[in-house]
């Protein structure tokens, strides 16, 4: 089976959810026999990379009318069955463009998300993402989802069929600790919708109870300095550390020897830290809009956006049960079976035959 990858592609794993995905999706592809994967981006050069598994297609970035001619054009040279593209513009744009067997991952929700966007963002989101996903929404036949909630809201707005396909865990070594544990340890970008600002009010709460609270935040954002500032209004400044960018090894770490895992955010599909805190064997505490897998009482709690008062509640139960603690955390390692690479391979890999078959039907 012959496949193109449509997506912006980084060739090391970076601090940002849709790349990490999608660089995953492409390592984890590789690995099965039968397939000719060929990945077709955007770069700084003209270049082809051909690597035992793999071939990378670098389309140099151009004005973005003509990116969209260079990029289309590439992929119909390659001529694959099936065309897998993934994220927005131009992307997504292209995938609607062309006349063979293609699927799109949404990877995000602009008309959501862009609520929480300001600056440059909100801008380019206003002039080019939303526009584009409403015309993508209605132009697909074949959409991926992660999340039964994103599914649930798309229908309304497309008649292409829907097929859900689950975030798989970082390939991290989660066995490993580190010798400076903490009681909470959240990743994620330091923007407002993932809801930092709560979790540090939150313990403005919580150190009432445990003064010695020791929360470790890793990520970087247009809201570090915000942050800093929130923490330092709120005297937390011997409680909460932002530990900025950290590599895969230190972040396997600090899941692994962490206590609890929070995920605040005011809106998210699949949030990279209830997703890894299972597969460390930790319990998450997240926002109804972030969550995609926690279970609310069995491998985590789930509460209320926005909820500063109830998310520090939980955060003392789990704190002061070691017993309640440890049997979440050994029920989201189980369920982090969920979230297996092989079984989501598998799965797609079943998606791009019944796409193909498809439009084999209609031909």
């Amino acid at each position: 089976m012959k496949v193109v990858i449509l997506a912006e592609y980084t060739e090391k794993r970076l601090n940002n959810g849709c790349l990490r995905h999608i660089f995953n999706l492409v390592e984890n592809l590789s690995k099965q026999r039968g397939i000719d994967l060929n990945i077709v981006t955007l770069s700084k050069e003209n270049k082809t990379i051909k690597e035992q598994n793999k071939t990378i297609h670098k389309i140099k970035k151009n004005f973005l009318p003509y990116a969209i001619v260079l990029l289309k054009r590439k992929v119909e040279q390659i001529n694959p069955d099936v065309v897998h593209a993934l994220g927005g513009v131009p992307y997504s744009t292209i995938s609607t463009m062309l006349k063979l067997p293609t699927i799109w991952s949404l990877l995000g929700f602009i008309q959501v998300e862009s609520k929480f966007y300001k600056g440059k963002d909100l801008l380019f989101a206003n002039l080019f993402d939303k526009p584009n996903e409403r015309y993508v929404l209605s132009k697909s036949k074949n959409i991926i989802v992660q999340t039964p909630n994103l599914r649930e809201i798309i229908k309304k707005n497309t008649k292409a069929k829907i097929f859900l396909l689950r975030e798989g865990f970082e390939m991290m070594d989660y066995n490993r600790t580190i010798q400076d544990p903490t009681d909470i340890f959240a990743f994620e970008r330091l923007v407002k919708l993932k809801g930092f600002d709560l979790l540090i009010k939150a313990c403005k709460l919580v150190v009432k109870t445990f003064p010695n609270l020791k929360v470790y935040i890793a990520g970087e954002g247009e809201e570090r300095e915000n942050i800093e500032k929130l923490i330092k209004e709120l005297k937390l400044e011997k409680n909460i550390k932002l530990l900025g960018f950290i590599d895969d090894r230190s972040i396997a770490g600090y899941f692994k020897s962490c206590k609890i895992v929070s995920a605040p955010s005011r809106w998210d599909l699949d949030p990279f830290s209830p997703i890894n805190a299972r597969r460390a064997g930790k319990p998450s505490i997240v926002t109804k809009g972030a969550n995609s897998c926690i279970r609310d009482g069995e491998d985590g709690f789930v509460i209320d956006n926005e909820n500063i008062k109830q998310l520090a509640e939980k955060i003392i139960i789990l704190m002061g049960d070691d017993y309640l603690r440890k049997k979440m955390g050994a029920k989201a390692l189980e369920n982090s079976k969920e979230h297996n690479w092989d079984n989501i391979i598998n799965n797609l890999l079943n998606i791009y035959k019944e796409v193909i078959n498809e439009n084999f039907v209609h031909m």
